[in-house]
């Protein structure tokens, strides 16, 4: 899928039906701060993934992302990946071992984050 710069990729509250694999570009995650301001938790460029903590857990989408530049990712919905895994499990546990090593990377980034701010 194309976004072009300002799209928005995911919204906060959404359901996490998809998960983007970011082939080009670059893009930022913002949370709301506040009622009227946000901040920018991460930029990611190709090779980055949006959207795994949601889509693995099945839940909403916890943050909005936006297109910076223009961004070229493949999209994986819900039910490819249910299909995927009734048909390959031996590929879909090797791809859950990849977004469970991104989902620990990402867990490091905010405890690194909290002990800064705690100092």
């Amino acid at each position: 899928r194309l976004f072009r710069p300002g799209d928005a990729i995911v919204r906060l509250g959404e359901p996490a039906e998809e998960l983007f694999l970011v082939t080009g570009g670059r893009l930022s995650v913002w949370v709301p701060v506040g009622a009227h301001d946000a901040r920018r938790l991460a930029t990611l460029e190709a090779g980055g993934m949006v959207g795994e903590l949601a889509f693995l857990g099945r839940e909403q989408r916890t943050a909005d992302v936006y297109a910076d530049t223009e961004v070229e990712a493949y999209v994986l919905r819900s039910e490819a990946f249910a299909a995927l895994a009734a048909h390959d499990p031996h590929t879909t546990t090797a791809f859950l071992g990849t977004l469970l090593r991104i989902v620990a990377g990402i867990a490091r980034r905010m405890t690194n984050e909290v002990v800064q701010l705690a100092s």
